[in-house]
């Protein structure tokens, strides 16, 4: 593998400001890197327009009519993390891959993105060794998976799928990942004067103060967890506040623990505005689906049998978090989503080792061979 033109393809990717929503830079370099290349085509769907996005998901076909092989296909999201605006990549003598500026380094997900256009050129050279491969580049992923969500999954034939999006070694499979649902609090008071009336008033601060201390919220168990992550609300100083926004979430890797835990949020916070005399209006919406694998399953077999073969010792593990695995799996199409090993994202000190993203690469090419 060269090693020197997959960094060259990951440092030219990280300069592309992609944020979500911004996608369009990393779409063109994708569009004109395959132009050149024999028996691939490129579909450009409309998933942008769904939450005012530059461009919809990149669908990018190898086929050879090799039946040999089942159809696959392979996933990575062109969007990051902010802050990645002017992103200076530097790679340090034991192949630390970091940014020099003030910024995120992207390897989540442009590692992915890097590797998946190399193995289109390492398909090109050797069609017959490879079966039907679809590389699906996603947008939005970074914002609740719109991207994935949009996606028209009977455009694809993939029987199996691979995300290369976890933070997990070289090695892991994420096997199981959470349900989660985000929640949308309204809790109304009454307002009146602070400083001459406040005993008319009913302060929906109050009401927010009380729930939020009742409420299940942190780890609750090794599998789940919750979080109110914005509060908003009031006026001005004198008046007593009549409405509090907040926003949070709920994770589980079991859907009856997470109906569970809504149901004791959803609780805290009526019983503390019957108390007070007011009202709470609470919205749940699912923010992506969970899903479990077996490590019976032909596809974790399948992965195990070559990470083992490259000198590695595979695991399957849970995550809390989502990726374009969730949406995928809950369609019907079986997919596991990768350790890319990429460190400290969603953070500027983010990093990647060059080695790691080689021996990725490695294992993905000889799975592509196999499956």
């Amino acid at each position: 593998m060269d090693r020197d033109r997959l960094l060259k393809l990951f440092f030219e990717l990280v300069q592309i400001y992609s944020p979500t929503g911004k996608e369009g830079g990393v779409a063109d370099y994708i569009t004109t890197y395959i132009s050149g290349l024999s028996n691939v085509s490129i579909m450009i769907d409309d998933a942008g327009e769904s939450f005012g996005g530059e461009c919809g998901n990149l669908i990018v076909t190898f086929s050879v009519n090799n039946d040999a092989h089942a159809p696959l296909a392979l996933l990575s999201h062109m969007d990051t993390a902010q802050p990645c605006h002017g992103i200076i990549p530097k790679i340090d003598d034991d192949g630390r891959i970091y940014s020099q500026s003030d910024t995120v380094l992207g390897a989540d997900d442009k590692a992915g993105v890097a590797m998946m256009l190399l193995l289109l050129s390492e398909v090109e050279k050797r069609p017959q060794d490879f079966g039907n491969i679809e590389f699906v580049f996603t947008v939005g992923e970074e914002k609740n998976l719109l991207g994935s969500k949009a996606l028209d999954i009977s455009r694809l034939r993939a029987k199996y799928g691979l995300v290369l999006d976890s933070n997990g070694p070289i090695g892991s499979m994420i096997t199981s990942a959470p349900y989660a649902v985000n929640l949308k609090l309204k809790l109304k008071g009454r307002p009146a004067h602070a400083g001459i009336e406040p005993e008319k008033g009913i302060s929906a601060l109050t009401i927010a103060a009380k729930g939020v201390l009742k409420a299940p919220l942190g780890r609750l168990s090794p599998i789940t967890t919750s979080n109110f992550g914005r509060i908003a609300g009031g006026h001005a100083t004198n008046i007593v506040m009549e409405e509090v926004e907040i926003e949070g979430e709920a994770r589980s890797l079991e859907k009856a623990e997470l109906d569970r835990t809504v149901g004791e949020i959803k609780a805290s916070f009526r019983d503390a505005a019957d108390q007070m005399g007011g009202v709470a209006h609470i919205q749940v919406e699912e923010s992506f689906p969970g899903y479990q694998i077996s490590e019976d399953t032909p596809l974790v077999k399948l992965m195990s049998r070559v990470i083992s073969d490259h000198g590695l010792a595979p695991s399957c593990r849970s995550s809390g978090g989502g990726s374009d695995a969730s949406i995928l799996n809950s369609r019907g199409i079986p997919c596991l989503n990768l350790g890319v090993a990429f460190h400290n994202p969603h953070s500027k000190d983010e990093y990647i080792m060059l080695e790691d993203i080689s021996i990725l690469y490695d294992i993905l090419r000889d799975v592509i061979q196999i499956i």
